[in-house]
């Protein structure tokens, strides 16, 4: 990884960190049974702490068309987040799915996601 990447990741943690607001993603891994020994381990989970800046609320459109039924349920919003490692759409963002994932990117290596969260479909 470039220094030019690793320079970027720094300046979005701490722009994320002083411009925007605490947030948590979590993963959760189910035990998997053992047909063998008959035991199923407890869930697994993956907790970062760190901070999210919030790029749009939208709302999704539905309906003849594509009318807008303004149906607050089914809003998503579009939040910065600094890379992770692993993170994808199995996590959660403050308890809410993250619907859609896109990587920002400077010389090939990731710097931040772009996320969607809401409800999943």
């Amino acid at each position: 990884m470039g220094q030019f990447s690793n320079d970027m990741k720094k300046l979005v943690v701490d722009l994320t960190k002083y411009l925007g607001n605490p947030c948590v993603l979590t993963k959760v891994v189910k035990g998997v049974y053992d047909p063998l020994t008959g035991v199923t381990p407890p869930a697994s989970t993956q907790t970062i702490h760190t901070y999210s800046a919030p790029a749009s609320l939208m709302s999704e459109t539905f309906g003849r068309d594509g009318e807008n039924t303004n149906l607050d349920g089914f809003n998503s919003e579009s939040v910065l987040i600094p890379y992770f490692a692993g993170v994808d759409k199995g996590w959660l963002f403050d308890g809410q799915n993250i619907i859609s994932i896109a990587p920002i990117k400077t010389q090939g290596d990731i710097v931040a996601y772009n996320i969607s969260i809401g409800r999943k479909e």
